[in-house]
């Protein structure tokens, strides 16, 4: 079943790269007998970071189709942890901040992960796999420039070109100087068109490469989840950084 994707406000002291990627909530029909409001998980690994923020949130009513304004869950009904391939667990540990989780773990490239405990004393799983290769070939160099595609009034528009294992879906992000963050577009299928705003702020260029369970729930216009035992995306990815300024 696919439920329009809901967006929560990343929070502050989160780095930066984890706060992109933990943004989606949704709805379901709820079935008859006992309310029981909907665990809604947002949990995207990032290969390569040392600590993975989640969030965990749940319909603001029992009885509601659309829970427009998820409320955290209370961290003492959540016990959840992340499964390495070797089954060690890396227990999810409640932020200051309400609805987030952190765990400390730094997912590998090509390694299958599980989430695995409860929520309400119900069990809760899902399992992703970490792609095994991401490069990017075109812009080839550390830093994108108006010499690297093609200047309009208000835009850099730059073909993007990647060689990838295991990747659905690549997405981009600008983080500026000043803390502003705006999306560059991105690619499917090796290729695709980056596009950037002409801001004279100089900015760090964040790209997702995504596997199929993290672009289904983060991507899609009508997320697809991929726990069982709540409504949520467990996915993974791997990531790479440019510098960008504008032409």
């Amino acid at each position: 079943m696919e439920w329009p994707r809901l967006r929560t406000r990343a929070s502050r002291g989160i780095h930066p790269a984890l706060a992109l990627v933990m943004g989606c909530a949704a709805c379901r029909e709820l079935p008859a007998g006992p309310a029981r409001a909907t665990p809604i998980i947002s949990f995207t690994l990032l290969a390569g970071e040392s600590t993975q923020v989640a969030t965990i949130t749940e319909a603001a009513r029992a009885d509601s189709t659309l829970p427009s304004e998820p409320r955290p869950i209370d961290p003492a009904r959540v016990r959840l942890s992340v499964l390495d391939d070797a089954g060690l667990p890396y227990p999810l540990i409640p932020l200051d901040t309400a609805g987030h989780y952190r765990v400390s773990i730094s997912p590998r490239a090509g390694a299958t992960y599980r989430l695995a405990g409860t929520i309400e004393s119900v069990p809760v799983a899902a399992q992703t796999t970490v792609p095994g290769a991401f490069a990017i070939t075109t812009p080839a160099g550390d830093t994108i420039t108006g010499d690297d595609g093609m200047v309009t009034l208000v835009t850099l528009q730059v073909p993007l070109r990647y060689d990838a294992a295991g990747v659905t879906t690549v997405e981009c992000r600008v983080v500026q100087v000043t803390g502003k963050v705006t999306s560059c577009g991105g690619g499917s299928y090796g290729s695709g068109t980056l596009v950037f705003l002409r801001d004279p702020a100089p900015g760090t260029v964040l790209f997702l490469a995504y596997n199929r369970d993290a672009a289904e729930w983060l991507t899609r216009a009508t997320p697809r989840g991929n726990v069982t035992g709540a409504f949520g995306g467990f996915g993974s990815a791997l990531t790479a950084r440019r510098n960008v300024l504008a032409p």
